[in-house]
């Protein structure tokens, strides 16, 4: 039991998992205390955080620059850096987090699939424990602990299935921006929404507990419940899972307290769920996680081209350029056809983000049409 506040930094505190992580400090105010926070561009947001906490410094990228989010991981009195910001600019921001805080919850999964191996080799060199933010992970995480990672057979994420499972490829095509941002679980914000609709998510999230845990032994399966959060199994066949509550709240607590937990206001009544169940996920119409491990058994920049790609495309589904569908066929495309076998490093990443950014937002139309 810590006998100290711990200073939280909030980035990106407008959007989901940042609004969470506040209500997580206000909750337990002698266990945490809010330090800095910044947003992209909800400056009416940050006030309201100002009002609420009075941290020492408040910043929005939209009115003081990129640099507001430096400024606040440099801040004074910070133990803990809550990396919630969404999009392949995380990836910068958490590499500048592991290198300055002790700690830092990673909420923003493109950084680990843009650099992986660079953002886990800069934590070890630096002494800064990488704690997962997202459920899936973060269960992972739990269930690891205290256990031989070596006897690991394999880690098995769930996935909710999003608000189209079953759907066939042609009810996929008519898909709207507004159908696709609903989901049946959990409140997102509208790009991990559309991921999630696409699986993109669960691929997103593979190659993340590639990176996190070390290892390609890596599965998931279709949960719609969401109870069940992730499993591993070991090797003499035990399989171990943690469930809870379908809230962010969680393992975002359990990010700040790490190894200790804080206490939540409700608990899981089993009873009241009733069923568990879990299917065999439809790649066939969902193939994004298997072109997601593909990306990464292929190593270098692909699983980075791969994330810049899809965060391209989804902007462009949700202006209402392309289709549904077309998000994979884009995605598909720039990872099958480009050559991104190069070494991941600072200048690497800078260059596959501007390069495929700029491929997909320039010839989206001729990429759909190559497939």
């Amino acid at each position: 039991m810590v006998n100290y506040t711990i200073g939280v930094s909030v980035i990106g505190c407008g959007g989901s998992v940042g609004r969470q992580t506040l209500d997580v400090i206000e909750a337990n105010p002698d266990r945490f205390s809010l330090i800095s926070a910044t947003v992209n561009r909800d400056v009416r947001r940050l006030a309201e955080t100002a009002a609420r906490f009075s941290p020492r410094y408040t910043g929005a990228v939209s009115v003081d620059g990129p640099e507001a989010n430096f400024t606040a991981l440099n801040t004074p009195g910070v133990d803990v850096a809550v990396v919630a910001m969404t999009g392949s600019y995380g990836f910068s921001v958490a590499l500048e987090a592991v290198r300055k805080v002790k700690r830092v919850a990673l909420a923003n999964k493109e950084s680990l699939v843009l650099g992986g191996e660079l953002l886990m080799s800069e934590a070890k060199r630096c002494g800064t424990e990488l704690i997962p933010v997202d459920s899936e992970h973060s269960a992972v995480f739990q269930c690891l602990m205290g256990q031989d990672i070596s006897r690991l057979n394999k880690i098995i994420l769930t996935a909710s299935g999003g608000p189209f499972f079953g759907y066939t490829a042609d009810m996929l095509e008519d898909v709207t921006p507004e159908a696709a941002v609903k989901h049946p679980t959990w409140k997102m914000g509208p790009k991990i929404s559309v991921d999630s609709a696409t699986m993109m998510n669960k691929g997103l999230e593979l190659s993340e507990a590639g990176y996190f845990f070390d290892t390609r032994r890596l599965s998931y399966i279709v949960h719609p419940e969401s109870i069940v959060h992730s499993m591993v199994e070991m090797a003499d066949g035990s399989v171990l899972m943690q469930a809870a509550p379908t809230s962010m709240e969680i393992p975002i607590a359990f990010a700040l307290s790490y190894p200790d937990r804080v206490a939540y206001r409700s608990s899981l009544d089993l009873a009241a769920v009733g069923k568990l169940t879990f299917y065999k996920p439809d790649e066939e119409n969902f193939p994004f996680p298997r072109l997601a491990v593909r990306a990464l058994e292929a190593g270098g920049c692909y699983p980075a081209a791969l994330c810049v790609a899809d965060d391209a495309a989804v902007s462009l589904f949700l202006d209402r350029k392309i289709k549904f569908s077309d998000i994979y066929r884009i995605c598909e495309r720039i990872v099958t056809k480009g050559d991104y076998n190069i070494n991941v490093n600072e200048k690497s990443i800078e260059y596959v983000v501007k390069e495929v950014t700029a491929l997909v937002n320039s010839d989206y139309r001729k990429l759909i049409r190559s497939c």
